[in-house]
């Protein structure tokens, strides 16, 4: 016999060895199975491909207090027979976090053995999914960020929910929730800034047999929150019948069926490590000579810790360049709120300006090694700084005022001004008073109107007036809108302030001093009537 043939035949004798093993393994389908506490049985089915009746036995390997029932868990098959085995949980553990936990059948014979995996899920429905009625047909997740499933700190992040009725009953009280967990299984979508007050849970009432509605959720990702992957999760259930009755928390959007993949990374260009947030313009609208409060939230959301950060707030047109320094230290995910308080020039124009926010870190040695690569823009409107029309031209604003208390000198008065937009389209007008020497503006709000055409807006106004004025006095209303400013002059008639003097205020409470006097006036009727007599003898 040559070597080659030598060889085929070794060959032939492994083959028919290796088909005969296959033919006399045990077998066992499917190779996996998922459960739920909603649906917590599953089946499989074991097949004798030996040429013998073989004895089984099932063998269930699971974590720490799981416990299922086999049945049956030990019999023996016949030559070509199968065997259906059940397999039902019956406990768990007390406190079982979200997610999936993997068991181990074994089914072993005489001489052969296989396995199969059975996967229990802690889905997001207490109960696991249930109810014929609900289901989650479309789960959409946008990030403003650069990845829609990499979320970074202050990331804005908006899901929406899409949940469809396919049952043949209207379901009522239909609430909507998600939820974000952690590796370590713990829910942490409370750490993130919801938009709205629904927050995690959204109400949307009733939804009719063969309808649909959507929910929508928008949020803010902390800049505390720690790094690594995250679950989320989305389910829909009637607060009416109970979520242990209807919820569902599936869907073909999800990567997992049952959850999504989410990566939180913190920032890791060095150009993007100083982030703003909650940025404050006061006044929001404002006029030439208005003192301007910005205020912000200052965020290091990189992934490094900074002894000093300086915030710089710039504007060429205005003249403005100021800076602040954070001298305590603003580490990983901490914030400190800055503000910074300049003049509106006299020469400013109605325009919208925009301020730019950016920053300087990475502090060694006296020096800031790192600037962010961005501004922030923040816009500013400014109004009422035109200079006023021409006589002639037609007025965009009608102008009037009543008194809403009496004009004493000394006192504070009340005045009620009404502007009317007289123009065929919206205007917003800034108000201003002039020629008031005689008298110190205690308050007046608002200092702007925005008017829809032939809308009239009222503004309050609070005056004290001096002392010494005169009777006769007046001031000048302004109303700015654009490049046009409508006035009106105000006459009023102060009243000299009344002494505050009197008699009755004199004697009030005072009983001795109205004896002294009583006493004195009969005195003085004793004297006249004694006198009278005595010129009537004579």
């Amino acid at each position: 016999m040559t070597f080659s043939n030598g060889l085929k035949v070794l060959s032939a004798i492994t083959f028919l060895v290796l088909s005969l093993s296959l033919i006399s393994a045990l077998s066992l389908s499917p190779s996996s199975q998922t459960i739920t506490l909603g649906n917590n049985q599953t089946s499989f089915t074991i097949g004798n491909n030996m040429n013998d009746t073989d004895s089984v036995s099932i063998l269930l390997t699971s974590p720490p207090g799981f416990i299922y029932n086999i049945n049956p868990s030990t019999f023996d098959l016949n030559v070509s027979q199968s065997k259906t085995v059940s397999v039902s949980l019956t406990s768990l553990p007390s406190s079982l976090s979200f997610g999936e936990y993997g068991s181990r059948l074994t089914a072993t014979g005489t001489s052969s053995s296989t396995n199969a995996t059975i996967t229990f899920v802690k889905s997001f429905c207490k109960a696991g999914s249930i109810g014929e009625n609900l289901s989650i047909s479309r789960i959409d997740i946008n990030s403003d960020g650069s990845d829609d499933l990499e979320w970074r700190p202050l990331d804005q992040i908006e899901i929406k929910v899409k949940v469809e009725n396919n049952g043949d009953d209207d379901v009522r009280e239909v609430n909507v929730e998600i939820g974000l967990y952690d590796s370590e299984g713990r829910n942490k979508i409370g750490d993130v800034d919801f938009d709205s007050t629904d927050e995690e849970t959204i109400d949307l009432g009733t939804i009719n047999n063969g309808d649909d509605d959507t929910a929508t959720f928008t949020f803010m990702m902390p800049a505390d929150l720690d790094e690594g992957n995250y679950k989320l999760v989305a389910k829909a259930y009637s607060d009416k019948t109970g979520e242990s009755k209807e919820c569902t928390d599936t869907s073909s959007d999800l990567d997992n069926d049952f959850y999504q993949p989410i990566d939180v990374v913190k920032e890791s260009d060095s150009g993007k490590f100083i982030a703003f947030d909650n940025i404050v313009l006061s006044p929001e609208r404002a006029t030439c000579g208005d003192s301007v409060t910005l205020s912000t939230d200052v965020w290091n959301i990189g992934d490094e810790d900074q002894d000093q950060v300086k915030v710089n707030l710039k504007n060429t047109e205005l003249g403005l360049d100021q800076s602040f320094e954070i001298k305590n230290d603003l580490n990983q995910g901490d914030n400190q709120q800055v503000s910074f308080t300049f003049q509106m020039p006299q020469n400013a124009r109605d325009k919208t300006y925009v301020l730019g926010l950016s920053s300087d870190y990475d502090y060694k040695n006296g020096n800031y090694r790192e600037h962010s690569d961005d501004q922030k823009e923040v816009s500013l409107q400014v109004i009422g700084c035109a200079v006023a029309p021409t006589p002639g031209t037609t007025k965009l604003a009608s102008i009037d005022a009543s008194l809403d208390s009496d004009a004493i000198a000394g006192k504070e008065m009340d005045i009620t001004i009404e502007v009317t937009n007289l123009d065929s389209k919206s205007n917003t007008f800034s108000i201003s008073l002039i020629g008031l020497d005689w008298a110190v503006v205690e308050s007046i709000s608002p200092r702007t109107l925005t008017l829809d055409a032939g809308e009239t807006g009222e503004v309050s106004l609070r005056l004290t007036i001096d002392e010494a004025t005169s009777k006769e006095n007046s001031f000048t209303i302004q109303a700015k809108s654009a490049n046009k400013t409508d006035t009106r002059e105000i006459s009023v008639d102060v009243q000299e302030a009344k002494s505050s003097f009197s008699l009755p205020q004199l004697f009030q409470g005072n009983a001795v001093m109205w004896a002294i006097i009583i006493i004195n006036v009969v005195l003085v009727i004793l004297i006249i009537v004694v006198a009278v007599r005595i010129a009537r003898r004579d």
